[in-house]
């Protein structure tokens, strides 16, 4: 294991044949602010949609499910806006990114108490392994991914699916990995972390230090 001194912010495991790396997301905190706000608003609507619900019960009776499907129907959909949009906000809070290296194949995960989503790349999609330089510039939250509300309709991807964050490159072999021809890991590592798990790598798997292009 790596002295303490220089991995302060990843893990890592070596499991046999194979290498893991646990490190925690780094919260994009505007966008966390947006997040909360967005759900708020939210519960706001669905609040207010409760309300005129109880109200026109009320006021018609048992005529009142012949119009309540209408409010029902958009309760849901809020509900399905809001638990989307609380599955980015822990993903920001509580979010654990984790690096698995085997001989045939990496795998990229992302988690949030354990639960989460998984990318497998093959060892004949990937070129190497590298440093890459900084994802995040300015406002962190404006340049990458996770905007709020705006994610759910298509103008901004997920940050929790996006695996574009990182000073960990995998780069692309004979296809595409991804959009952009990298994948990334670490939002959290220092370059010289990057460095030192790279190094990591390239010692136990020499066919991940061949590099066919640089990071993007």
């Amino acid at each position: 294991m790596p002295p303490a001194t220089v991995l302060q912010h990843c893990t890592v495991e070596e499991l046999g044949s194979s290498l893991r790396f646990v490190g925690p997301y780094r919260t994009q905190w505007v966008t966390t602010c947006l997040l909360a706000l967005g759900m708020l608003f939210i519960a706001l609507i669905l609040v207010a949609l409760t309300w005129s619900e109880i109200a026109l019960i009320q006021a018609m009776g048992f005529q009142a499910f012949v119009v309540s499907p209408c409010n029902g129907l958009g309760s849901l959909l809020f509900l399905l806006i809001g638990a989307s949009e609380l599955v980015e906000l822990l993903w920001q809070v509580m979010g654990q990114e984790v690096l698995e290296v085997y001989d045939d194949a990496i795998v990229l995960r992302h988690q949030i108490l354990g639960v989460g989503i998984t990318r497998r790349y093959s060892v004949d999609t990937i070129g190497s392994v590298v440093v890459s330089p900084p994802t995040d510039t300015g406002l962190t939250a404006l340049h990458t991914s996770g905007m709020g509300l705006f994610s759910r309709f298509g103008l901004r991807r997920s940050a929790f699916q996006s695996f574009k964050r990182g000073r960990v490159a995998l780069t692309s072999g004979s296809t595409r990995l991804e959009d952009y021809n990298t994948v990334h890991f670490g939002s959290s590592l220092s370059e010289d972390e990057a460095q030192y798990i790279v190094a990591i790598i390239h010692r136990k798997f020499r066919h991940y230090g061949h590099q066919s292009q640089g990071a993007g």
